[in-house]
């Protein structure tokens, strides 16, 4: 199929996947939330179109390219942040932002001037960013944030980054990702993504270290990184023609539509019975 219809598919379902019933599912229990609301769901479409042309760019795989798109559009996390009125899907889009233009300089130095203010636009806009202004967190928590962070529950199979604004049944990446995440892990040029990678390792740091941990949900902004990985991890078992890989992808894809069914049910139906029965727990609207 040609690469162009693959991107326009992936925009369709973006759309979808963002606008349909935003003002209804999570309820809106705030009218003055809808325009933001509006505004995470635009970016939610966008975000996947910044974030295929940074990969086509450092790169130059358009398959990978597209893959990177794709997975980063069907992540639970990623499908949550743009349906809520939400400022970490705001600094994700300048982020991807940032590297995309940054890709497109040959010149390092206005390269690097470029991803620097990054950093010092989140310290200043971003509400999570309190570091300097909290109190220091002690080993006795930082060592639990990290093994939380990084475990395979967390990544895998139940989130518990801000709860009432989502659903905590899945991960940041569905069960069907986990063997194409080894392999990318394994295997990923990472030396062709440094920036990137930099960046995503920092935002894990800040996570863990965040007294709001794990509400802060610094995570997100590593998850096109993660997105990125997983579609390696394709690329590289799709090499491959042996037979064995291909029955073991064909699965793979009954069994990321099998879960992606089973994401959207919770969220459509379970999930809006959980936010009525809880409102009183809500800290604020989104």
């Amino acid at each position: 199929m040609n690469g162009r219809i693959i991107l326009i598919l992936i925009v369709v379902f973006n759309l979808l996947a963002r606008f349909w019933k935003i003002g209804e599912i999570p309820q809106l229990l705030d009218d003055r939330y809808l325009s933001p609301r509006i505004i995470s769901a635009c970016l939610g479409v966008l975000t996947p179109l910044i974030l295929y042309f940074f990969i086509k760019n450092t790169s130059g795989k358009i398959k990978f390219a597209l893959l990177s798109s794709l997975i980063f559009s069907l992540m639970p996390q990623s499908i949550i942040e743009s349906r809520i009125a939400s400022s970490i899907a705001q600094m994700e889009f300048l982020f991807l932002l940032i590297l995309l233009l940054s890709s497109a300089f040959k010149n390092k130095f206005l390269s690097v001037i470029l991803i620097s203010i990054f950093p010092f636009y989140l310290f200043f806009s971003y509400p999570y960013f309190s570091f300097f202004r909290q109190t220091p967190l002690l080993l006795t928590k930082i060592i639990p944030n990290l093994f939380t962070l990084f475990s395979f529950e967390m990544l895998f199979f139940r989130n518990i980054t801000f709860y009432w604004g989502g659903i905590r049944e899945f991960g940041f990446m569905y069960l069907t990702f986990l063997p194409l995440f080894l392999i990318g892990l394994i295997s990923f040029p990472y030396s062709l993504f440094k920036n990137f990678l930099f960046l995503s390792l920092v935002f894990a740091i800040l996570a863990i270290f965040s007294a709001q941990f794990p509400e802060s949900r610094f995570l997100y902004l590593a998850s096109p990184f993660l997105s990125v990985i997983v579609a390696w991890g394709i690329l590289v078992l799709g090499q491959n023609k042996k037979i064995l890989n291909n029955t073991v992808i064909y699965f793979l894809i009954l069994f990321l539509i099998y879960e992606l069914g089973q994401f959207f049910h919770y969220y459509y139906i379970h999930y809006p019975k959980d936010i009525s029965s809880n409102t009183d727990k809500l800290p604020v609207p989104f």
